[in-house]
């Protein structure tokens, strides 16, 4: 049996064989298989979607789900919880109220994540004139007498005459 050392970056093999091309071999499959990869598709991060799509193809299926339209599945878990929701609208009125007694905060904080779910979200939109200008910038609002006017009145007289 014929043996020999190979040193490759600086570590040390001992490979045997047989015969001497034996021994060529496993030297030779030693150094490929320490060398490093080239990067296959499967290591490579792949592109989302199919390739064999383009941009600007007509669709695959033109009479396919309308865009807005919900999902089957989607649905039937809404129609789910709602049916549950309703069947134990008297028991979550109890339990809210026991919730209530121990801690009225979150008991509000769970009839606002309640209603997240019957009532939806008001989007922000911002009104504004034809040519973009605000239209509420010359609104003045007056209300009664001001019931603090006697004291700031005063406080302000007697910083005046402090500064003089």
């Amino acid at each position: 049996m014929k043996s020999k050392e190979v040193k490759i970056e600086g570590i040390t093999y001992k490979v045997s064989s047989t015969t001497e091309t034996g021994l060529k071999s496993a030297i030779s499959s030693l150094k490929k298989s320490l060398k490093p990869k080239k990067p296959t598709l499967t290591m490579e991060k792949r592109k989302a979607g199919n390739p064999n799509l383009y941009k600007g193809m007509p669709s695959l299926n033109p009479t396919g789900r309308p865009k807005g339209a919900k999902n089957k599945t989607t649905e039937l878990i809404r129609k789910a919880y709602q049916q549950l929701t309703e069947d134990n609208l008297q028991n979550m009125t109890v339990w809210l109220a026991q919730i209530a007694a121990e801690d009225p905060k979150q008991a509000m904080e769970m009839m606002i994540k309640l209603s997240e779910y019957v009532i939806p979200k008001l989007a922000r939109q911002e009104i504004t004139g034809n040519d973009g200008a605000d239209l509420f910038s010359n609104v003045k609002f007056e209300f009664g007498p001001d019931i603090n006017a006697d004291e700031r009145d005063q406080d302000w007289n007697q910083s005046e005459t402090e500064d003089l």
